[in-house]
This record gives structure tokens, sequence and C-alpha cells, in this order.
């Protein structure tokens, strides 16, 4: 069955114009830039398109008549700026960012057209539609979306479920993906597409396409026909939801479409530059900290070392290890951590749970046993920096520009907080010099701004907007600059919070180490329990603030902790019974909305963002706890990252014009600044002008979900990134962090 067959089985009366769009490149090579465009397809409506969608993407009731439009490279080009300039569509691409990147590298005029059409919500994202829907959806909650196959899959029968899977492992079948998805619509089957044929256009670019074969074609042409076809689907439901809930899913997509680029423009456009140098250094380093650590494990029978000099853990002797733990505990079979298939679990979870154990009873006896699980955890994490961080950075000294790319997923979990891969970014090693590897260019500098306590100020304006009394919000709102660990640890030590204050900035002072100890405890206790996590899971949590060894928190010593903290926030003890109520009757209101927010009797909830008008639907407690706060601090960092971007983009007035985007880390935006102005002591004045501008836009885009309370933002020049990174002003010039790196210290 032809394209045309599907075309002619279409409906033909239309209510929201809606162009379906795709590209074929040449495949993705080892550095990850941006690829080459080798054409581009429109499913184009046949007659021009009378409004936009509504408000709420409430969308068409049927499709229109179509025409599939298949062009090279430059007519492509050509055709997505007429309809962007001449026309009201909007065009629907899955997976939009990497489609728009394409377009910019062939043509990068198109930036500022592409960026206007993203801030009017012309262009909309499938594959963040379905992952926003994921989230929402009970049945569907917290699902990550990547392909087109995966966000499918929500529309399908069971039958046709399991025949996508099929399809996904590359099974032979007769369905494809053309059925799969216009099966709302009574579509027919088209042959199904051929791994050869993707893999393979690249080879095609300098052959014109009426010289094209038949499937190379119709291959091309497939997916803007598909794309089109699961916005409809997706809206459709978005409508139905809309119309017996009042609940609009994808009211926010236009803006998570927008963010999704801004953050793939950052990480695979632009790039991250490496030192090269320095990288050697650090692998060296970590090549011998991961053998001295080795050695030691290997002495205790934790790993064995192969001939060729690499190490593995043997997974049986860690076992037999837990299993001996478990009976010295006395602790019942049936109570010890397994798999799915009833082996003994050895994984994270488990290891906290035992690490719980012998801590709770007798964490003397258990020393050594403890002492080695830390060894090996450290081993593991050495390993981790070596083998997925500095193994990931060398693909940028396969580009010319020698800058690192990587993913972002803008809508990465399910509270809409994004998520970063290959690699993760956004969760470097706090230890050691592995970011220290990610630079400036030379002629430039980074500028470093992140939210003070971004998301302890989400969860204040959270008690505001629920109508509760709140100790933390009232301080907020007193003082901007407050500081909840500190208020928190003077009520531990018996003192004023002005006391604090003053005996915290006298390092000589009786108390100043106290207050300093208690300070880092009560940052684990505000940002661990705020989140809902029970004690376990606490002391696993802990640990990765320095609470190991013979530091470890004890289980009492948690339980006193957490009610003391509850004691200096009184507040959190209703929100935290709002989110374990069970009866499905009960309801609460969104005082901005008047949304009612039902609560089933499965302890699972439908959550609504109050200014972003997003939703998440809570399938356990902790997400229940976590959701509201984190959500909201996601929605402002991504009002923010907007803002900054059109600026360092459009506005060539703004200190931040030329300036670039490099990395996002949740509630910290890095820019790197171009600058001819340092003098010898380090100081630049354009380098200051950017950053108090970018702390002055990620304030204004933060407030815009926390009206009540204020955001407050803190800026760093560096010449590398750099965790001990500070730089003090002097009236309008702001000093540049010289790393120990640079200053030839370690």
């Amino acid at each position: 069955m032809q394209i045309q067959d599907i075309a002619k089985r279409l409906p033909t009366k239309i209510e929201v114009p809606i162009i379906g769009f795709d590209t074929e490149t040449f495949l993705i090579g080892e550095s990850g830039e941006v690829p080459r465009l080798v054409c581009g397809t429109f499913s184009m409506p046949d007659v021009e398109p009378s409004s936009l969608f509504s408000q709420k993407l409430i969308s068409i009731s049927s499709h229109h008549l179509e025409k599939t439009l298949l062009l090279d490279p430059m007519d492509t080009v050509k055709q997505f700026k007429m309809i962007l300039s001449l026309s009201k569509a909007i065009i629907a691409i899955h997976n939009a960012k990497f489609d728009l990147l394409v377009l910019i590298e062939e043509d990068p005029s198109l930036l500022p057209i592409i960026m206007k059409a993203l801030k009017e919500g012309r262009i909309v994202c499938t594959s963040v539609a379905q992952a926003m829907m994921n989230a929402a959806l009970p049945s569907q909650y917290g699902q990550r979306t990547t392909s087109l196959l995966d966000s499918i899959k929500p529309y399908l029968s069971p039958e046709k479920s399991s025949q996508l899977e099929a399809l996904k492992k590359g099974e032979e079948i007769d369905d494809t993906m053309a059925q799969l998805v216009l099966e709302g619509i009574e579509a027919p089957a088209i042959k199904k597409k051929t791994q050869s044929i993707r893999t393979s256009y690249g080879d095609l670019i300098d052959i014109p396409i009426s010289q094209w074969s038949a499937k190379a074609v119709e291959y091309a042409k497939e997916d803007a026909l598909f794309v089109k076809a699961l916005f409809f689907s997706q809206s459709s439901k978005n409508a139905s939801y809309f119309k017996e809930n009042g609940q609009a899913f994808l009211e926010d997509l236009p803006r998570q479409t927008y963010a999704d680029f801004v953050l793939a423009y950052a990480s695979t456009y632009t790039g991250f530059f490496v030192d090269k140098t320095f990288h050697e250094v650090v692998n060296q380093n970590l090549t011998i900290q991961q053998r001295d650590l080795g050695e030691r494990l290997v002495s205790k029978n934790m790993l064995i070392k192969a001939k060729s000099g690499e190490y593995t853990i043997p997974q049986q002797n860690l076992k037999d290890l837990y299993v001996d733990i478990y009976k010295q505990l006395n602790v019942p079979e049936k109570d010890w951590k397994k798999t799915k298939g009833g082996a003994i679990a050895t994984d994270e979870e488990a290891t906290e749970y035992i690490t719980y154990l012998m801590a709770s009873q007798n964490a003397e006896k258990f020393k050594d046993v403890l002492e080695t699980l830390e060894l090996l955890d450290e081993y593991k994490d050495v390993t981790k920096q070596k083998n997925t961080y500095l193994k990931n950075f060398t693909k940028a000294f396969a580009c010319d520009d020698q800058r690192l790319r990587y993913r972002f997923q803008g809508y990465g979990a399910a509270t809409g907080r994004t998520t970063s891969s290959e690699p993760n970014l956004q969760n470097l090693p706090r230890n050691g010099f592995v970011r220290n590897c990610l630079r400036a260019e030379q002629g430039s500098i980074l500028g470093l701004c992140d939210y003070s306590n971004a998301e302890m100020r989400t969860l204040s304006q959270i008690h505001i907007d629920e109508g509760r009394d709140s100790i933390l919000a009232k301080k907020y709102m007193e003082h901007a600059e407050f500081d909840p660990h500190l208020f928190v640890s003077a009520q531990f030590c018996g003192v004023t919070y002005e006391q604090a204050m003053d005996y915290y900035a006298d390092k000589k002072h009786p108390l100043y180490k106290e207050l300093k100890e208690k300070r880092n405890l009560a940052k684990v206790l505000n940002f661990g329990l705020a989140g809902g996590l029970g004690s376990v899971s606490f002391i696993s949590y802990a640990k990765g603030y320095g609470f190991k060894g013979d530091a470890i928190l004890k289980p009492q010593q948690v339980n006193k902790l957490i009610a003391d903290w509850m004691g200096v926030y009184p507040e959190m003890k209703e929100y935290f019974q709002i989110k374990t109520k069970n009866a499905p009757n009960n309801y609460f209101l969104n005082d901005i909305f008047r949304k009612k927010i039902s609560w089933l009797a499965t302890h699972k909830a439908m959550y609504a963002f109050p200014r972003s008008n997003r939703y998440r639907f809570c399938d356990s407690y902790t997400n229940a706890c976590n959701t509201p706060f984190q959500g909201m601090a996601s929605d402002g960092a991504k009002n923010a990252l907007i803002m900054v971007f059109e600026e360092c983009i459009l506005k060539p007035n703004s200190p931040l014009f030329g300036c670039q985007i490099v990395c996002f880390i949740h509630d910290e935006i890095i820019i790197e600044i171009p600058v001819d102005d340092i003098d010898d002591q380090h100081y630049t004045k354009q380098g200051k002008d950017a950053v108090d501008r970018l702390a002055q836009l990620m304030k204004l885009g933060m407030e815009i979900m926390t009206p009540n309370i204020p955001a407050v933002c803190e800026t760093t020049l560096s010449y590398r990134w750099d965790k001990e990174a500070h730089s003090p002003t002097n009236q309008d010039r702001q000093q540049v962090y010289v790393s120990k790196v640079d200053q030839k210290k370690i």
C-alpha cells in the first residue's frame, strides 16, 4: 500500500492546521555533532489552514486530505521558512530538537525564525508531548519516551502493542508503524521500514530525489505522516481528558518544546570545550587510584584480577558475604533482599538495606565489613569517573573545535525535571578533577549562576499555595537571603538565628565549628526529608554528604533528627499528612486555580502544577512529596533558560549577546562569555555585566513560578568548571577564579 492510498482514507474536515515534518540525515558520528541534512518531508494540508489551535491545545476532530512533500536540503530550508513566515500552521515534529538543529546546521539563518515560532507555540514536539502525557496518565505514569515507537504504544490494543515490541526488536512482522499509529482512523498497512534504508541516506546526498528508489522515497515520506497522526492522537486524548476532568495535559507543551530545544542547542550544537592535556593527567591519576583500590579489594576477596590487569567483582563472593551478615544479624530469610529470580540481591538498594542493619545493631562489630563496602563503593566511583566520564570526554577530540557534544532530555523526569546523558553532566563527581577538564575556550571565560536553595524556596511557595502557615515561607518573605540550613543548625545548637549568623561569620568563635557541622547535617535533612525519605533511605542519602565510615548515621540517631527537624519546620507535618491521605473522596484545593486534586485509595494522586498547568500522576508517597517543589523549580529554571538563550542570540544591546549556554544543572546555568578586558589581577567588567544580567533573568524566570517567595542567585566567573570557584567583585568588575589546576598546585 502506497502513501497516497493512506491519504485517500483520511477524512477531509480539519479544525486546526497541523503539518507533520521529518528529516533524513547522515548517520550521527562518534563525535556526536549534528549530522548533515539529506532531505526533509512535509505532510501538508491541501488548503491554507484557517486558525491556530486553541488555548489548551484541544485539537482537531478529524484529518484533512494531505499531500506529502519530499525535498532536497535547499528546498527543505526554503519550504520550512515559507511555512513559518507565510502561514499560521503548526509544525509537529517527533524529537523536534534534533530536526531543528539539523536545519540550523544546514542554514544558520533559520535560528531566529525557529526561535520565534517556538515562542509562539507553532512548533510542537510529539516526544515531549508523550513524556508529559505519560507523566500525567494513571496508565502510563512516569514513563520515559525517547522514540516514535515508544510514543505510539499508549494508543494501541494489547495485540498491537505486542507487535510493536516485535518491530522494535527487528523481527519480521506484517504490520508497520503506519498501521500502528493510524489504527484509530482505520488506515491500512503499508510496507514496513527497513534498517538498511534508514542508515543509508548519506549515500544519496549527490543523487537527485527523482532518481531514488521507491523504498527510499516511501521511507522518507512515512515519518511526516506518522508524526502528524501521532499528534492527532495525543491531542484528541488531551481533548477528551479536558472535556471529562478539566485537565489539559498538553497546555504547557509549547514552552516545554522550546526549553528542550534550548538544551539541545547548548549541548549538541554548541558543546563544552574539553582541556585535552588536563584530561590526560586526570586519566592517569584515576588509573593509579583504580589500581591501588583494586589491589586492596583483591586482598579482601572482593575483586578478581585477570591476566590482562582488569578487575571484576565476584558477585558470588558478595552474595556469600551478605548471607553471612544476614545470619549474624539473625535476620529471617523472608526479610533478605533478593532478586526477582530469588537470588541474593547485591545492588544499591540491597547494600543500603544491609548497611542500615549493621549500623543499627552493632556498627563496631561490623566495622571492617562497612569499611570494605565503602572501599568497594569508592572503587566503583573511580571506575565510573574513568570509564563513563573521561571516556565520553574523548568524543570532543574528534571535533575540530574540541568541544564535547552530549545529550539533554528536557522532560527527562516525570516531575518535568531535565536529565543529561552521554555523559551526564548534571551528576559529575563532587570530588576529584573530572569537571575541571571542562573549561572555556581561549579568549572566553565561564559564567556560572545558580539559585540559592531553589527547592527550599519552591517548597515555601507550595506551602503558601496550599494555604498553610509556614515558618520557612515566612522567613524567606522577611529576608530574601535567609539560610534555611543555618536556621536548623541554630535550633540544634540552642541559639537564635541572629546569633548563629554572627557566630558563623566568625571562624574564631567557640560555636563556629559546631554550627558548621550541624549546618552540613541540616542541609542533608532539608534536602532529603522534604522529599519523603525514610530512615533507611536517609542513611544512604547522607553518605553522599560525607556521613559514612565512623561518621555513618545510626537509625536511632536518624529518628531523633527527623523528629527535631519536624520541630523546626512544623508545617511539614501537615504537608506529609496530605500526601498520605488515602480516602477516595478526600481532596484539597489549589488556592490559585481552585482545581480539585483527587487522592485515590491506593495512595496515588494527580498533581497539578499551579502556574505552569502541567500534571503528574504520583504513584508513590515519595513522588507525591517530591513532585510539587521539584517540578516548580524545574518550571522556573526553564523559564530562565529560554530568557537567557533569547538574549544571547537576539538582543545585541544585552551584555549576554554573543555568549553561549554550555550547560544546565537543574538550578544552575553555565555560559561561555567572550571577553577582552581581563586585567593582570583577573578582573573583568564584561564578565561581570554578563553574569549580572544572567542572574537578573534567572531571578525573573523563577519568580514567575514563586510570586510570593524571592529568588536569589549567586554568580561566579572562572576559566574552567570548578566546584571551588569563587570570584569577588570590585565595584564594576569581578574577578575570574583561577583553579588550582591552573595554579600548578596539583
